[in-house]
C-alpha cells in the first residue's frame, strides 16, 4: 500500500496510514499525514475499530486492500459510502476466490485463454479426484482466505508433480477450505492488465509485463516494463464484465515469449504489488479511484510513459540468487545476470520501487534492514 499513500499523499490529500506492525514501512513515509497503529485485520475488535475511526476522523474514502473487504464482509452497507469498490457480498467472494472465479468462467464460457483447471469440493470429490490427469503437470492447488470455513485460515498455494500428490493436498485442503482449486501448469512469463472498472466503463488501463521473476522460473515479479496487448486488454475486460465488478482490479496472465499466446491465471481485486510502475509510468490509480469515488472527473493522460521498474531489494537480489543456485543454468548467464543487476542502477530508463521521488527515505530504511539493522 506503499504506492497508494505516495499516490494520494502527493496530490494533497490527507493520508492516514494504519498497521498493527508498529515497523510497517508505510508509516514512516512523508506522505502519511497520520500514522496509527490498529487491531490486526481478523481481530475481533479491528471492525469496530475501524468503525469508530472512520467516524471520528470523518474519513472519506478507505482503500480497499482483500483483508479489509474480507473483514468487512458481514458489515459492508455500513461503510458503502467510504468504500470506492463493490459491495455486493456474491461479487466479492467470487472475485477474491480464484476457485469461484473459474466457476464463473465456465458457466459464462469463457474458456479461451483460460489454463485447465478443476474445482474440487466436498460436494464433487468423488466425481472429480480421477480428473486430475487431464492437468498438465506440474500442478498448483490453491485456495484462498475467503473460502475458509473457519474465516480464519489465510490461501495456500501448493505445487504437486503427480495427481497423488495433488490429491494429498486437495484432502488436506478440504478440511479447512470450502473451495480448492488445482490448476495446470502454464509457461510464460508473468504480465498483467491493471484497470479501473467505473459504470461499466474503463476510464484507465494500464499493462505490465514483467522480464524478471523471484525466483527466476517464476514468481515474484522484481522487474517490469509497461507494455501493451489489446487481445489481452480485451480479455481482461470481459472477465470483469462477467464478474461485474466495481473498482480497481488486475487481471493476471502468464505469456508465452516465442508465440505471445497468453493465460489468465486470477484476478486480483485490489491495488496490486507492481502498482510502482504505473505511478512511475504516469498512471495514478489510486488518485483517479478517488476522483471516481468523489464524483470528479479523473485527469487521465491518453498515453503511458515508457519505463521499466526494479523491486531490488530483496526482490532482484533473489532473483539473481535463485539463477546462480540454478545447476541448469550455465556460467555465462549467471555472469550476465549479476552484471545486469547492477546495469540497473546506471540506466535513466529504469525506476525503483522505494526511491521515490520525495519519499526517498523508505529506500535507505530497506536497505538497512535488509542488512541486517
Amino acid at each position: 500500500m506503499i504506492g497508494v499513500i505516495r499516490s494520494l499523499g502527493s496530490a494533497g490529500l490527507e493520508v492516514h496510514a494504519a498497521s498493527s506492525q508498529s515497523n510497517a514501512l508505510g508509516l514512516r513515509s512523508k506522505f502519511t499525514s497520520r500514522p496509527l497503529i490498529c487491531p490486526p485485520i481478523g481481530h475481533p475488535e479491528f471492525v469496530g475499530w475501524l468503525r469508530n475511526y472512520c467516524s471520528s476522523e470523518e474519513i472519506k474514502i478507505l482503500i480497499p486492500t482483500e483483508g479489509i473487504m474480507l473483514a468487512l464482509r458481514n458489515n459492508l452497507k455500513e461503510f458503502e459510502d467510504v468504500l470506492p469498490i463493490t459491495i455486493d457480498p456474491e461479487k466479492i467472494s467470487i472475485a477474491y476466490s480464484k476457485a469461484r472465479t473459474h466457476q464463473l468462467y465456465e458457466s459464462r464460457e469463457l474458456y479461451e485463454n483460460t489454463p485447465p483447471a478443476i474445482v474440487i469440493t466436498k460436494k464433487n470429490y468423488d466425481d472429480n479426484k480421477s480428473r486430475l490427469d487431464e492437468l498438465d503437470f506440474p500442478v498448483y492447488v490453491k485456495t484462498d482466505a475467503i473460502d475458509s470455513l473457519s474465516g480464519c485460515v489465510g490461501g495456500r498455494v501448493v505445487p504437486a508433480n503427480t495427481s497423488d500428490d495433488a490429491l494429498e493436498v486437495v484432502e488436506e485442503l478440504l478440511l479447512e477450505f470450502s473451495h480448492v482449486i488445482v490448476q495446470g501448469h502454464v509457461e510464460g512469463k508473468g504480465a498483467g492488465v491493471n484497470c479501473i472498472r467505473w459504470n461499466d466503463e474503463y476510464p484507465a488501463v494500464f499493462l505490465n509485463y514483467c522480464d524478471h521473476e523471484s525466483p527466476h522460473k517464476g514468481g515474484l515479479s522484481t522487474l517490469r516494463r509497461g507494455w501493451d496487448c489489446a487481445e489481452m486488454r480485451e480479455d481482461a475486460k470481459s472477465r470483469l464484465n462477467a464478474l461485474g465488478w466495481q473498482g480497481v482490479a488486475m487481471v493476471e496472465y502468464k505469456v508465452n515469449p516465442l508465440n505471445g499466446s497468453f493465460s489468465c491465471i486470477e484476478i486480483n481485486a485490489r491495488f496490486w504489488a507492481a502498482l510502482h510502475l504505473a505511478l512511475y509510468s504516469g498512471a495514478n490509480f489510486p488518485l483517479y479511484l478517488a476522483a471516481l469515488h468523489f464524483g470528479n472527473q479523473a485527469d487521465i493522460p491518453e498515453k503511458w510513459k515508457k519505463i521499466s521498474c526494479c523491486y531490488d531489494v530483496p526482490g532482484e537480489i533473489a532473483h539473481v540468487s535463485s539463477i546462480l543456485k540454478d545447476p541448469e543454468v550455465g556460467v555465462s548467464k549467471k555472469i550476465s545476470s549479476v552484471a545486469t543487476f547492477f546495469s540497473h542502477y546506471f540506466n535513466p530508463n529504469v525506476k525503483f520501487d522505494l526511491l521515490y521521488p520525495g519519499d526517498r527515505k523508505l529506500y535507505f530504511i530497506n536497505l538497512l534492514r535488509f542488512l541486517g539493522f
